[in-house]
């Protein structure tokens, strides 16, 4: 084997695991999918008022209206299968039976709160207010737990060229 040729040869074993891992991150990318969505409304007070998203891959995305942990958009990462058990959660409570709404028009003063799923067949939106079954109410505090140990991180808005 000639010299050049076994130069080529380990440049190619060289740039080949390169080559390997830009398709690798490419795949994870594409595996980040939306699945499930919070989103609290504002109330008379000074309630929190934000929507966030969580992702497949346990990265979040929160958009803080007002009265929130942080004042601009920003990520935030979850330990590995945070997400996983909140879908298997809201399974175990059988969310996708569970009603559209739990309201009381009487009450007054208190914010909204809307949570949605989001899966391959199916998609699922419910509004709470009050009334709410408890195993609901528990699938929302869980939620809430797990917001507030987020180390959030701004996003950047600005455009890089």
């Amino acid at each position: 084997m000639t010299l050049s040729l076994k130069n080529t040869l380990k440049a190619l074993l060289i740039v080949m695991p390169f080559l390997f891992t830009s398709c690798i991150s490419k795949s994870k990318e594409m595996q980040k999918v939306k699945v499930l969505t919070y989103q609290k409304t504002q109330c008379y007070g000074s309630c929190p008022v934000y929507s966030i998203t969580f992702y497949s891959d346990n990265s979040v995305l929160v958009n803080p209206t007002s009265n929130f942990i942080v004042s601009e958009k920003s990520n935030g990462k979850l330990k590995k299968g945070t997400v996983e058990n909140l879908l298997n959660y809201a399974e175990r409570i059988n969310f996708w039976s569970l009603k559209k709404e739990y309201n009381d028009a009487l009450v007054s003063d208190l914010p909204s709160t809307f949570i949605t799923i989001f899966n391959k067949d199916q998609n699922k939106k419910i509004k709470v207010r009050t009334n709410a079954p408890p195993e609901l109410k528990e699938l929302l505090i869980k939620i809430e737990n797990i917001i507030k140990t987020i180390q959030w991180k701004a996003v950047s808005t600005a455009k890089k060229y």
